[in-house]
């Protein structure tokens, strides 16, 4: 109301201002008016009638089509009605030579057919749609109705392996098992064969599975042994049948990535103590490990704790990972363990330490005193790791060593009293881990007996890995079905992204560099991603994947895929997709030979609704228009 009260008063002040003169009066009241109608959001709605046109025929020339235009050019003469003829492969043409191309994009024909307004969508094709957005994704809106006469074999044999699902990560003497899916169609029975053949050994395993008529997919389990570590080559292919369209698809190759299960695991102590028995308890039960566990017995002696012996002096570049337990920094022995860590080892620190020195000092991540803190300290988690979660809560510990100072690169993962006591930092090649609870036997014991957890093995357990060469290995994993496509085919990468411990793990932000493409990732299982891309030019590329789980960055090693040119072969008919079309644009799906006595709806007389709104660039102009003239004739009397 007030904005039209306002307007109304503007008019009356033009008026006043301006009955003299008229022209000028007009000039002023044009802008008030659209104002006062852009402010009321007033639109204007009317009818407009219109009749739709002649149908429109699009015949498909593309190279699939090649053996069979000749016969759809003479059956397309024996119509009677009037129509429009538009021809198409990956463009659309009146004339068929300039619609020939290399790929077919019903899509596009079938919206610039939209354009000519027709009564209906008279589809000539095969249905071997290869270009661009599919049909299913405009039919669903589409107010016209398509009517698709279906060229080509309704029946070709063919059988092809369609995906082959396997571990990204098989440990050895595991038994690995591998899914082949298999697809066929056109066959009148009888059986196929698939084999397995791992190509370092002897090993060869074939099944069957029934051939289709129409298009059916199998699902074929093989189980191998996984004997020896690192690539096992594996080659699974499809027995030939006679007949076949081609023996595109029927060979996979592949490597399945086998890890020693085992790591090679030191315990030591200078001073054994209650954490010696807790520790050791949980390590003995790992079965991930080759354990030896030694304590300090005279000055140059040391017992084998597990074999109740005394041996010498021992190397420490035999062994993967070092748990080191209430120490003595003096201790010759430590003399080279930062070049241990350089070189890839790992090392976990528990205890006390005494007599720190600057070898130690270089590759604590929590640099210690030999000084103890005896209290109640409340162990607060500050970032996930194993069974640490902020979420829970911890019974409180009695001991921890004094802090000195924390490494910038040090990686807390729990504090107590803003005290780090769990972190680690990666120096060199290798990683430290370090736990700065002195008494965490006791507290393994108060967690066991008074709330029924045991913390300690399953953390012990995820800290080996991790710190262990093992835990350095790839974990982002990028694969293709093949590694050749045609240009204008779409390609589906899976990815797959590992913890540490080479658990499947969720949360990453990856996408996929594909030349000067980058393509996200989108996430449809936990650590399992998906993208798919259709390549733009033809050539050989290095693909790779890349992206953040966390705060760390991942990169996967780099696949090539070649993209190569259209292959023009004759294709069997995609009855399934021209049937689609049809039926959800209510229309019909016909073989060829019925175009001829076809009767396509007749134009209809419609009304549409057009509207004009006064939020315009057109009425915009008219207002400026109004000011500059209004501006012109005062300029003129000299007014301004």
């Amino acid at each position: 109301m007030i904005p039209f009260l306002i307007s109304i008063l503007a008019i009356f002040l033009a008026f006043f201002l301006y009955y003299k003169k008229l022209a000028r009066f007009f000039l002023r009241l044009i802008p008030i008016v659209i104002f006062l109608l852009l402010i009321s959001g007033f639109s204007y709605n009317f009818k407009v009638k219109g009749k739709t046109g002649p149908p429109v025929m699009l015949i498909d020339v593309s190279p699939s089509m090649k053996s069979y235009i000749h016969n759809v050019m003479e059956e397309v003469k024996n119509v009677k009605y009037e129509h429009s003829k538009v021809f198409f492969s990956e463009s659309t043409a009146i004339n068929p030579a300039a619609a020939g191309g290399r790929f077919t994009d019903i899509t596009r024909a079938i919206l610039e057919a939209k354009e000519f307004n027709p009564s209906a969508i008279l589809l000539i094709s095969d249905g071997n749609h290869n270009f661009g957005s599919l049909p299913q994704n405009i039919i669903a809106d589409l107010k016209i109705q398509v009517f698709t006469f279906g060229v080509g074999m309704e029946s070709m044999r063919d059988q092809r392996i369609v995906d082959v699902l396997f571990p990204d990560y098989i440990f050895k003497d595991d038994t690995v098992r591998i899914e082949v899916v298999v697809e066929s169609k056109g066959f009148e029975g009888g059986n196929g064969i698939v084999c397995l053949k791992s190509l370092n050994s002897n090993l060869e395993i074939q099944k069957k599975y029934p051939l289709s008529k129409f298009v059916a997919q199998n699902y074929l389990e093989f189980k191998i042994p996984a004997i020896s570590v690192g690539n096992l080559p594996i080659d699974v292919f499809i027995e030939h049948q006679p007949e076949e369209i081609d023996y595109e698809n029927n060979e996979m190759k592949f490597s399945l990535n086998v890890l020693e299960r085992k790591i090679s695991v030191l315990y030591y102590t200078d001073h054994p103590s209650f954490n010696t028995k807790f520790i050791l308890h949980s390590l003995k039960n790992n079965e991930w490990i080759n354990l030896q566990a030694t304590a300090h017995f005279l000055a140059d002696k040391f017992l084998d704790i597990l074999n109740n012996r005394i041996i010498n002096p021992f190397d420490f570049s035999k062994f993967d990972v070092l748990v080191l337990d209430n120490i003595d920094g003096a201790n010759p022995i430590f003399s080279k363990i930062g070049q241990f860590v350089k070189n890839g080892g790992g090392v976990l620190f528990l205890g006390s330490i005494e007599n720190i020195n600057e070898n130690l000092r270089e590759i604590l991540p929590i640099v210690i005193t030999e000084k103890r803190m005896d209290g109640e300290f409340y162990i607060k988690v500050q970032k996930r790791f194993s069974v640490l979660s902020p979420e829970d809560s911890f019974l409180p510990v009695s001991s921890i060593n004094r802090v000195l100072v924390t490494k910038s690169d040090c990686r807390t993962i729990a504090t107590a009293e803003n005290l780090p006591v769990i972190g680690y930092i990666n120096y060199g090649a290798g990683r430290v881990f370090q736990i700065n609870i002195i008494d965490i036997g006791i507290w393994q014991f108060a967690s066991l007996n008074l709330i029924n957890k045991d913390f300690l093995s399953v953390l012990l357990d995820d800290i080996l890995k991790f710190v262990s060469p093992l835990g350095k290995k790839e974990r982002l994993i990028l694969k293709t079905q093949r590694r050749q496509y045609q240009f204008g085919e779409e390609v589906n990468f899976k990815l797959a992204s590992y913890n540490e411990d080479f658990t499947l793990t969720s949360g990453g932000d990856f996408y996929l560099v594909f030349g000067k493409e980058k393509i996200p990732f989108f996430e449809w299982a936990p650590g399992l991603y998906e993208a798919k891309y259709t390549p733009k030019s033809i050539g050989d590329f290095e693909v790779f994947a890349m992206g953040t789980l966390g705060d760390e960055s991942l990169r996967s090693s780099s696949i090539k895929i070649k993209v190569i040119g259209l292959i023009e072969k004759e294709k069997e008919i995609n009855k399934f997709l021209l049937q689609e079309i049809a039926e959800k644009t209510s229309g019909r799906y016909f073989p060829l030979s019925e175009i001829g006595r076809f009767q396509p709806p007749e134009g209809v007389v419609y009304y549409e609704t057009k509207k004009i709104s006064f939020d315009s660039v057109y009425f915009y102009l008219l207002i400026f228009g109004c000011f500059v003239l209004d501006w012109i004739l005062r300029r003129k009397e000299g007014l301004v």
